[in-house]
């Protein structure tokens, strides 16, 4: 099969005004670049692309790299389907934010190319915290969460925006004092704080089955407002076993609710 594979922020995405941080840049080559070689030693030919602003061209397994000039939006999606049309691809694996998935997703399902991603119904419940809390509430282990100025919690507490991606508009509040003014409380969720190791899974499915392929590592910065500093992927740790055991033995939950 061939494949396109992309990353949003070092592929070319986000247009000429958006500059992303070196942090996010070298995370999503990482996730770039374990897509790549997984979907390689398959036995696939793979297609990426890779912004052409990038003056250090990174080492990725791919078949063929594209440089493309950045773009957003409609013109973003056009160059895509220009790669997908000249390039005879079978399928196209995206690798974006929430919300610029669930355009991609739709995109290329509207012209008839086969998309590996969960669909466009499940990817927006996703993309909704209080949404995806609320679907798997009762099913999985989350730690306590309520719309902002609902429930009663005992400090730290996070305050999170109900969508949004790397921190975006995150605090961790230690007081009453430390309250930020929030413009629309209502678009805000209140949650127990955890302390422990920011990680996450990427999981592979075809909804029967769930494959995981890496345990990844977030450093987050906390403060007024927190910051997401990138990962480390993949992240190698003594529990990383049982991490990937646990979602195993709640996936046919996760995909109850989100109906990959």
């Amino acid at each position: 099969m061939r494949i396109l594979a992309f990353e949003f922020a070092c592929g070319g995405m986000g247009g000429e005004e958006i500059d992303f941080p070196n942090s996010v840049l070298v995370e999503g080559f990482s996730m770039l670049k374990l897509i790549v070689d997984n979907l390689k030693n398959s036995g696939h030919e793979v297609i990426t692309t890779l912004d052409s602003r990038v003056r250090v061209k990174p080492k990725i397994n791919a078949d063929s790299v594209i440089e493309i000039e950045p773009a957003a939006g409609d013109i973003l999606l056009e160059k895509l389907a220009m790669i997908v049309d000249s390039g005879r691809i079978d399928y196209v694996f995206p690798i974006a934010p929430d919300p610029e998935l669930v355009e991609i997703v739709k995109f290329f399902r509207l012209r008839g190319v086969d998309v590996i991603a969960s669909d466009s119904g499940a990817l927006e419940t996703a993309a909704d915290k209080w949404k995806t809390h609320n679907c798997l509430k009762g099913k999985v282990k989350m730690p306590k969460t309520e719309l902002l100025g609902k429930g009663n919690f005992e400090f730290p507490v996070i305050l999170k925006p109900k969508d949004g991606v790397a921190c975006e508009g995150l605090f961790k509040i230690d007081d009453y004092d430390a309250f930020p003014n929030l413009k629309n409380n209502e678009d805000y969720l209140i949650q127990e704080f955890i302390d422990g190791i920011h990680a996450s899974v990427i999981v592979c499915s075809n909804g029967e089955n769930a494959i995981s392929l890496s345990l990844n590592k977030q450093n987050i910065e906390f403060g007024g407002e927190s910051h997401y500093r990138g990962g480390i992927v993949p992240f190698e740790h003594p529990l990383k076993e049982n991490a990937f055991e646990a979602y195993h033995h709640l996936y046919d939950r996760f995909a109850y609710c989100i109906r990959v």
